[in-house]
């Protein structure tokens, strides 16, 4: 597996983040590609989706998609991780590193308005 993004790289709590990684099997199998969060770099890893690149396997680029879901517990301006793990039929296994999403608290403008009486 190469070229691992995430699209925006940072971003809101609820903002919609697309996660793409190539994959590429060397004979050509069927691939189960999984696709895993966490919040801290100590947390545990939350399972998200799991989709199978058909065979042959070979450069293809497989996209996951994951709205941000956060909250103010979880923090502005915190770090959340991703990664990437790959089987193949034969049983031949592959995980990327851990990369990185930055998830900011949402910017909310207000206005203060007050209303006038007139006699």
């Amino acid at each position: 597996m190469e070229n691992v993004t995430v699209t925006p790289s940072s971003g809101g709590w609820g903002n919609f983040y697309n996660y793409t990684v190539n994959v590429s099997d060397a004979t050509g199998e069927v691939v189960n590609v999984s696709f895993y969060v966490k919040k801290t770099v100590t947390g545990s890893w939350q399972f998200i989706e799991s989709r199978n690149c058909t065979s042959p396997c070979t450069g293809t680029t497989m996209a996951f998609n994951k709205t941000g879901n956060y909250t103010c517990a979880d923090g502005g301006g915190a770090f959340w991780y991703f990664k990437f793990n790959a089987t193949d039929d034969l049983g031949t296994t592959n995980t990327t590193a851990e990369g990185p999403v930055i998830v900011e608290e949402p910017v909310i403008n207000t206005t203060n308005t007050t209303e006038s009486e007139t006699t």
